[in-house]
């Protein structure tokens, strides 16, 4: 497992340590995740899209379909898969943690052209984080939804800012973490974690 995984896979628990935030699967999708954007070339986040999956489905893979027919962690919808990708995806399909994740990414990378698309006419003010806002609120509402009001494209919807704020959270902790394992010996890191979880960079961080 990746330092940069561990390290954060220590954030999550830090931050979220109960088994309703389930954070084994929680460092699994980390895992996971990271291997998909380097397989994507993808500049996302990681911050971003674990966030948004705890958001979407709290890393569930198996989950769904729900009453809009969405599945899998990040909660796509197999109808509209098509939009997005070279093929419709089937629910069963989605439910493999990196499929979803995959899907994720293209839906996202999607979103970011029908928001440009949406805002040919530049705004007054630039859009927050670059339009990230009104990403956010599409893949939550859909892109024919009112996310391009005020709400949804600058002071965000309530999803979105959650979305965000653990992103910030996640970013800020592992910073910290980052930070203490540079002490070496003097750092002391107060985190639970199974043993089954292949995490040794507390005790064997690469100065």
């Amino acid at each position: 497992m990746p330092v940069e995984v561990q390290v954060l896979c220590l954030a999550f628990f830090s931050l979220w340590p109960t088994k309703w935030d389930k954070p084994v699967e929680a460092c699994h999708t980390i895992n996971q995740t990271h291997q998909v954007l380097e397989q994507e070339k993808s500049d996302y986040e990681i911050e971003l899209l674990i966030s948004l999956f705890k958001k979407e489905s709290n890393f569930t893979a198996n989950l769904g379909p729900n009453q809009a027919g969405a599945c899998g962690i990040g909660q796509q919808i197999p109808a509209y898969t098509k939009y997005y990708v070279d093929k419709k995806y089937t629910c069963n399909e989605i439910k493999d943690p990196k499929v979803s994740i995959y899907l994720t990414i293209k839906a996202l990378d999607y979103l970011k052209k029908e928001s440009v698309r949406q805002w040919a006419r530049p705004p007054q003010k630039p859009l927050t984080e670059g339009g990230l806002y009104h990403m956010l609120c599409m893949y939550n509402q859909g892109p024919r939804s009112n996310c391009k009001d005020y709400k949804g494209s600058y002071h965000g919807t309530t999803y979105t800012r959650n979305v965000v704020r653990w992103r910030d959270q996640l970013k800020q902790k592992k910073d910290e973490i980052y930070s203490c394992l540079m002490q070496g010996d003097l750092c002391e890191l107060e985190v639970d974690f199974p043993e089954s979880l292949p995490i040794d960079v507390i005790n064997n961080y690469p100065y």
